[in-house]
């Protein structure tokens, strides 16, 4: 058997997002309490009728091997001082005291972090494995001056969704953020955004080198589900204890519900192409390939098998 090993170099195209959004979402929208049997909604608009929607199941037998160049962070170190806020459907982090930015890898621009926030139990499962939590670091094109306007735009968003697996290993800045929401009671209190003085290590938080990871072209988990984003799932998942988790699990949404889960459930993912990106694969392919990358262009290795004739 001889294998033929084919290069496709594929573009990326930059759509005004707001020509092909369908607005009709439902006015109250929210996560079902799954252990009460409560069954997922029907959101509307894109959420609904989308082609390109996230959360998804990444299976392995079904991604793509490629080459980026490195991903590049600037900034990503402790924070103090921002802003937390129960803003009725997770926990969020907003205003922080330093810019921080990641460039490279799939990006064909510098992106800047806007908010981080928490869901409990994964929206995105590895091989149909559902993680016990998921943060999103969700940045905003840096050309863009905020959010609303880089939201138009089919390059205007990346998420950085980290996974984290059960351990007796703690994750003493998840831990914080839960003490947090003791300190200041935001429990019940919607939208009341308060200052958080307790200590976060983005190193505690996200890999310190992000080497391995899969990513894909989706879109928001949450209403509008703008199909804007660039997604960037890393293949190391973090340790968390049960406990440290425990807090997020008593927030409450606008009605007083308790919010005991806040993941949306799996979409299709329509045979969009999910590209995995290892060190490994980069070094062996430079090594003895030659292969060149850059920002404009990335290499998707596919592998046929070819009996010999």
């Amino acid at each position: 058997m001889n294998k033929i090993v084919i290069i496709l170099s594929l573009g990326v195209c930059c759509l005004d997002a707001s020509t092909t959004q369908n607005v009709h979402i439902t006015h109250e929208w929210g996560y079902p309490n799954l252990e009460e049997s409560e069954e997922f909604q029907n959101w509307g608009g894109d959420c609904d009728n989308g082609r390109q929607q996230s959360p998804i199941d990444i299976n392995f037998n079904k991604v793509l091997k490629g080459i980026y160049p490195k991903l590049i962070f600037n900034g990503y170190n402790s924070i103090a001082g921002c802003n937390i806020v129960n803003n009725g459907h997770s926990i969020q982090l907003s205003s922080f005291p330093q810019e921080m930015e990641i460039s490279g890898g799939p990006l064909l621009a510098s992106y800047i972090v806007e908010q981080i926030h928490f869901h409990w139990w994964s929206e995105h499962t590895l091989n149909n494995t559902r993680y016990p939590f998921e943060m999103h670091v969700v940045h905003r094109n840096k050309k863009y001056g905020n959010m609303t306007q880089a939201m138009k735009f089919k390059n205007g968003i990346t998420v950085l969704g980290i996974l984290y697996h059960y351990s007796n290993v703690g994750n003493p800045s998840i831990e914080n953020v839960g003490k947090a929401l003791n300190d200041s009671g935001l429990f019940n209190l919607i939208n009341d955004p308060r200052k958080m003085n307790r200590l976060v290590s983005m190193k505690e938080l996200i890999p310190q080198k992000i080497d391995s990871y899969i990513t894909y072209e989706g879109s928001l988990t949450t209403p509008l589900c703008s199909e804007i984003v660039q997604w960037i799932i890393p293949l190391t998942t973090f340790p968390v204890r049960m406990n440290e988790i425990l807090p997020f699990r008593k927030i409450e949404n606008d009605d007083g519900k308790v919010i005991t889960n806040n993941f949306r459930e799996i979409q299709k993912t329509r045979n969009r192409p999910l590209i995995e990106i290892s060190e490994n694969i980069v070094s062996s392919s430079t090594k003895n390939d030659g292969l060149v990358s850059s920002p404009l262009t990335f290499f998707v290795l596919v592998c046929f098998v070819i009996p010999c004739l």
